[in-house]
């Protein structure tokens, strides 16, 4: 489902009935994968939050591949999120170990 948010484009996908948030930054013509919400679609954590924290302050390269742009939550907010692009992605699943990861891969490139 994508949609325009004050000026924003976003797109929420569900993996599994968990919702993938996605923002189109005009700056790199590119769309940006919520990295909290992948945590949570592949490892089904209670706390997906300290989860990515965990994962990416003991993978410095995540670092490197994040951006933070505004995606909006569930209270209608926009907040700076960490976000990660396509590149990013196959790194994040490298980093995350999940039995869904293969499944998760090829869902993000059907819905394109």
């Amino acid at each position: 489902m994508k949609s325009s948010y004050k000026g924003i484009k976003t797109s929420i996908r569900f993996f599994d009935n968990i919702p993938v948030r996605a923002v189109w930054n005009e700056e790199t013509s590119k769309w940006w994968f919520c990295a909290v919400d992948i945590a949570e679609a592949l490892t089904n954590t209670k706390n997906p939050r300290v989860y990515w924290a965990t994962v990416k302050r003991r993978n410095v390269e995540l670092i490197a591949i994040c951006k933070q742009l505004k995606v909006p939550a569930r209270d209608g907010k926009l907040y700076l999120t960490d976000v990660i692009d396509d590149d990013g992605l196959n790194i994040l699943m490298a980093v995350i170990p999940s039995k869904k990861t293969a499944v998760f891969m090829h869902w993000m490139k059907t819905m394109g």
